[in-house]
């Protein structure tokens, strides 16, 4: 079986680069959905590359700062597959690599619920992509490092 989690692939003087899939096809979620090649993204209409946040800006002390940003993808059959540079300027960098390091974080991408349209079955069709998260709870458990 593939590896789909967080990992860090490399480490620069602005940070580190971790990658993974933030998205992946198929297999519904612990919500019971579930993202399709077709799943419209909307990287045409908000960001091609957009910030990262650690918990979808829901931690009480690291609230919604970003701590990095997406520097890269490609879809593959398994899903959209991330690298995201992480600030080491930022005051939360030492805890967030340690996590990333020791495989606590999966990745998790964050949509405008009021714009986002998810089918009967689960099927999410429209998932406009403002920000991925690095999350010790994702929603989809195989990004987990």
């Amino acid at each position: 079986m593939r590896d789909l989690g967080v990992k860090v692939i490399k480490n620069t003087d602005e940070g580190m680069v971790v990658a993974g899939y933030t998205f992946i096809w198929g297999g519904k979620d612990l919500d019971g959905d579930y993202f399709t090649k077709e799943t419209d993204l909307w990287e045409d209409r908000i960001t091609e590359y957009p910030p990262v946040l650690y918990h979808h800006g829901q931690d009480s002390q690291i609230k919604k700062s970003v701590i990095g940003s997406v520097i890269s993808k490609r879809i593959d059959d398994v899903g959209l597959w991330i690298e995201a540079q992480i600030d080491r300027a930022s005051q939360y960098y030492d805890s967030i690599a340690e996590m990333v390091s020791t495989g606590l974080l999966g990745w998790s991408s964050g949509s405008g619920p009021h714009l986002a349209n998810v089918a009967t079955d689960g099927q999410i069709l429209s998932w406009p992509w403002i920000e991925s998260s690095l999350t010790p709870t994702p929603a989809e458990p195989r990004t987990i490092g």
